[in-house]
């Protein structure tokens, strides 16, 4: 069976089975990941998946805080490379991009300064998000 999304020939158990439908999804679990993925950023942050791909390409593909090589793909949902957009909560903007690990180990600490200023300090002073400068999001608050 053919994904139209990646027009790659599949097995049929590489498809979800669609209820409303009765029949196989037309899109691979894998595509559908990457276009659920998509309308998230979307929907949460006001970006596309484009301008994250451009602001990851400004951090050389590396998380902003401990510089690890980060991940978009499909292969690397579940890893800890994933990158995933950190944003502050109390101001709503975006500040970059960071891994899995870094973004849990700031939202811990709640963002504080005073328990992360020597990891985190220098990125909180200089966000790297830079696609149009300050980019508010509109959290329904």
């Amino acid at each position: 069976m053919e994904c139209r999304a990646c027009h790659e020939d599949k097995p049929e158990d590489s498809f979800y089975f669609n209820a409303k439908k009765n029949a196989l999804d037309t899109t691979c679990k894998k595509c559908r990941i990457v276009q659920v993925r998509i309308n998230t950023l979307a929907r949460n942050y006001g970006v596309t998946h484009e301008e994250v791909d451009q602001q990851l390409k400004r951090q050389s593909g590396k998380c902003a805080i401990c510089c690890r090589e980060l991940h978009l793909s499909v292969e690397d949902y579940r890893d800890n490379a994933r990158a995933v957009i950190d944003h502050d909560h109390d101001y709503s903007f975006l500040r970059g991009i960071l891994c899995q690990n870094c973004n849990r180990d700031l939202g811990r600490a709640g963002d504080s300064r005073e328990e992360f200023e020597r990891r985190f300090g220098r990125y909180l002073d200089n966000p790297t998000w830079q696609i149009t400068g300050q980019m508010e999001l509109d959290l329904g608050l």
